[in-house]
């Protein structure tokens, strides 16, 4: 009996180890990558093309002399306004699309987060220490967000939410 006991304990060792024998590792493991949804675009009418609407942003934002447009099709644009062209530059991103849903990618969490009517418009802002580093609200079926990677002053996306349609 005891033999017969040590028998089929080490068949089910074998076993176990021929089954992890047989998995692939992960370098060999197919993998499934989402499609980068963003083109990269030259002017504001080729990311109006692609995703199906227009949109009014300024040219140049003070302190941020470089710029790069993206569209994704059928659905948003965003333009991003940058220190200069260094992987690590602060940003200020302007995002417009389709829908109603907060489209600011932000999901930081914010000391101070309040609502205040600019030009007409309810605006969600979210901050800390009295910059604001995220901007959202919705018109006309559009939802629009403000994303200032160092924060910045109430007048500055005051007066964006004004230019932004």
């Amino acid at each position: 009996m005891k033999k017969l006991v040590t028998v089929i304990v080490l068949a089910f060792t074998l076993l176990a180890l021929a089954a992890c024998g047989s998995s692939q590792q992960p370098e060999e493991a197919e993998s499934t990558q989402i499609p980068n949804p963003w083109q990269e675009c030259a002017t504001l009418e080729e990311a109006e093309e692609l995703a199906g609407f227009d949109i009014a942003v300024p040219d140049r934002i003070e302190g941020y002399p470089e710029t790069l447009i993206q569209a994704a099709e059928d659905s948003m644009i965003q333009v991003f306004y940058l220190e200069d062209d260094s992987d690590d530059a602060d940003s200020i991103l302007i995002r417009k699309g389709i829908g109603t849903e907060d489209i600011s990618g932000d999901y930081s969490e914010y000391a101070q987060n309040t609502e205040a009517t600019m030009h007409g418009v309810e605006v969600t802002t979210k901050g800390s220490d009295g910059k604001i580093f995220t901007a959202t609200w919705t018109q006309d079926g559009y939802a629009y967000s403000i994303h200032a990677d160092s924060g910045t002053e109430y007048s500055l996306i005051e007066d964006l939410v004004e230019l932004v349609k």
